[in-house]
């Protein structure tokens, strides 16, 4: 079982800079050096697909995240990272690390470009996303796509939706579509959104088939696959 779980209110409390700075290092070397940690970490490194900084986003957000899902430790380290206490705790190289991941894990409330066929209506079915109100954003993305069935982000988007809902059969289909109908980084998203998504229904079999697909591959999101296969594998 996951140790997050227990350790959710002192990590919150160290986003807020409401620990003492020993006690605060102690709590992220566990967490580094806890491996139901890491696999919680590589479960929820998929969710960002667009969209800002998360030093662009409010503070009211990222709580509503944090108290939605506990284990979300990546929504705290977003926290971190916009209060600057990870600068004072870590330095700023090991910053720099954890709001990159902040970055990939605090989904935004805007399309990739807003010049994009459609944008305001996307824009407008993404509204329940930043309150991770996913029943409604499912049901906003289902009326987006029955219009423009093409729309690639939003069937992403719907995929992850259905995913936090535990519609794993139709999450798999919105990606295994986008697999199938895309190239470059909407297909990234989609083959690593896949394979944490066989993670999560404990299949890893599955999930190093996707990421096989990253083999032979230059750039960071096949460097980022093999990393996770790597551990998937060290895992078995």
């Amino acid at each position: 079982m996951s140790c997050l779980n227990p350790l959710h209110q002192r990590l919150s409390g160290l986003a807020l800079g409401e620990l003492e700075r020993e006690r605060a290092l102690e709590l992220v070397a566990h967490v580094e050096a806890c491996p139901n940690c890491a696999h919680d970490l590589d479960l929820y490194a998929d969710l960002v697909t667009i969209g800002a900084s998360p030093l662009q986003r409010p503070l009211g957000r990222l709580a509503r995240w944090r108290a939605r899902a506990p284990r979300m430790l990546f929504v705290v380290v977003a926290g971190f990272a916009l209060l600057g206490v990870l600068d004072q705790l870590l330095g700023p190289s090991r910053k720099t690390s954890y709001a990159e991941l902040a970055d990939r894990s605090v989904p935004a409330a805007t399309p990739h470009d807003d010049t994009a066929p459609f944008a305001d209506e996307f824009a407008a079915a993404l509204e329940g996303w930043g309150s991770a109100n996913f029943e409604e954003l499912e049901l906003r993305l289902d009326r987006f796509l029955d219009l423009h069935p093409d729309h690639a982000e939003a069937r992403l988007h719907r995929a992850i939706a259905r995913r936090e809902l535990g519609k794993l059969v139709g999450a798999r289909a919105d990606l295994r579509t986008l697999i199938d109908g895309t190239q470059g980084k909407l297909r990234d998203d989609a083959q690593w959104t896949l394979a944490n998504l066989e993670l999560l229904a404990d299949d890893p079999a599955a999930a190093l088939a996707v990421l096989s697909n990253f083999e032979g591959v230059e750039g960071d999101a096949a460097a980022r696959a093999a990393d996770l296969a790597e551990r998937v594998r060290a895992r078995r």
